[in-house]
Parts: structure tokens; sequence; C-alpha cells
């Protein structure tokens, strides 16, 4: 699904693509909203345009790079959630994303980290994430969904722009 297909949060969709079309991507976004409201559809569908092979402001749905993120199978995109065993994300899973940032995308333009419910990382993880937001590189961007701002430490609040999404 393309972004111009996202319903009901329309004035976010002109933001994204706004973003894309004036080249003006930042290292970091944080999606913030009520639980529920796609969030998570709208991240996947920013990596797709972000990535996508024919460079509009709207992803194709059809070159290998959007078909391989539709189908969660892009080497450069990752997306990064607590277990179910786990009521956090824990530090090994950001120090794993910190090896990754090292490394230059391995097909895409960029690399796309989604940390779903970013609220779920302990202190420790989110002061890992700060160490790669405060410095960001070229050929990345963070996306960090939460509908919990208050879970989220100030210092990594500030390094990303912050995308408010409203109840549906």
């Amino acid at each position: 699904m393309p972004l111009k297909d996202i319903i009901g949060h329309d004035r976010v969709v002109r933001l994204l693509k706004s973003i894309v079309e004036n080249d003006r991507l930042s290292g970091a976004y944080l999606f913030l909203g009520p639980e529920g409201v796609g969030k998570g559809t709208a991240s996947i569908e920013f990596a797709k345009v972000i990535n996508c092979e024919n460079k509009g402001i709207d992803a194709c749905e059809e070159c290998v790079s959007c078909r391989k993120i539709k189908s969660l199978n892009h080497p450069d995109v990752f997306i990064i959630q607590k277990g179910k065993e786990s009521r956090f994300i824990k530090i090994d899973r950001i120090r794993y994303i910190a090896y990754q940032v090292s490394l230059k995308p391995y097909e895409a333009r960029k690399k796309i980290f989604i940390i779903i419910d970013a609220e779920d990382m302990n202190e420790e993880a989110q002061n890992a994430l700060l160490k790669m937001l405060e410095e960001p590189r070229a050929n990345q961007v963070f996306i960090l969904t939460s509908s919990m701002i208050s879970g989220i430490l100030p210092t990594v609040i500030s390094r990303c722009k912050v995308i408010k999404f409203n109840l549906l």
C-alpha cells in the first residue's frame, strides 16, 4: 500500500511526501500517536518511499526494493520490537543495530531501522540508541513508533523529528 492509500492521516502523508520531495530527510523520526492508528504501517510505507528505485514522492510498489520491504525481507530494513518472552527491548538488540549502522547499505540507498513501541526500550537500550542518534550517518534513517511518549527519554525525543498521528 503506497502512502497515498493510508486512510485518515492526510496531514502525515502530506508531510512525509514533502520530506521526500524536498530531499529534507532527517536521521531520526518519532511517529507518535494512540495505539492502533497505523504508525507501524506508515513507518514501513515511509521506508519504501525512501528506498524506492523509481525515486518518486510515493512508493511504486513494483520495484525490487518495494516488494522486498513489503514482504519484510529487505536486507537494509530492520524492524526491532520486544520479543514475546521479554517486557523490554534490551540493549543487546540495540547493540545489533549499532553493528548494522557501522556497515554500508547492502542494496538500498539508506538503511532503515524501525523500532516499534520505542517506549518498550529499557533505559540502557535508550542510552545506547542515543549515541547513534547524536551522530547520524548519511546512509541511515531511524523511525521510532510510540503511543506513550513518557516512556522515552527526553534526550532521545530531542534527537528525533516528531510526527504526530491522531485518532482516526
